[in-house]
């Protein structure tokens, strides 16, 4: 069957100064997983010819406008090869989750 992407035209994901520099989000996708379960990927390209690494998490929101902490809501280490598009998925815990945040941040190490 032929799928039509529904793809997220606002801003929920944020990025500090010093990744924006080195990486750019292409586009961000939602969907649905077992009928009633968010699903988000992000699209994510290294601007540079070196190999980057930089830390991600997803914040998920209850239909109250309630953050609900999840193992996805800790800092996850990504290294993106130089100009490689890099997916980020993640699916929402519960179908109270109506919402997400992704926070992008350069890695020190």
């Amino acid at each position: 069957p032929l799928s039509t992407p529904d793809v997220v035209n606002d801003r929920r994901v944020t990025t500090d100064a010093g990744l924006g520099k080195v990486a750019r989000v292409i586009n961000v996708r939602q969907g649905t997983a077992s009928g009633d379960l968010l699903r988000i990927q992000v699209s994510v390209l290294n601007n540079t010819n070196k190999d980057s690494r930089f830390n991600y998490k997803f914040e998920w929101i209850d239909q109250d406008g309630l953050m609900v902490d999840t193992s996805l809501s800790t800092w996850r280490p990504q290294t993106a090869k130089g100009r490689e598009v890099v997916v980020l998925s993640a699916t929402a815990p519960n179908p109270k989750i109506v919402d997400f945040r992704l926070k992008l941040q350069e890695s020190k190490q």
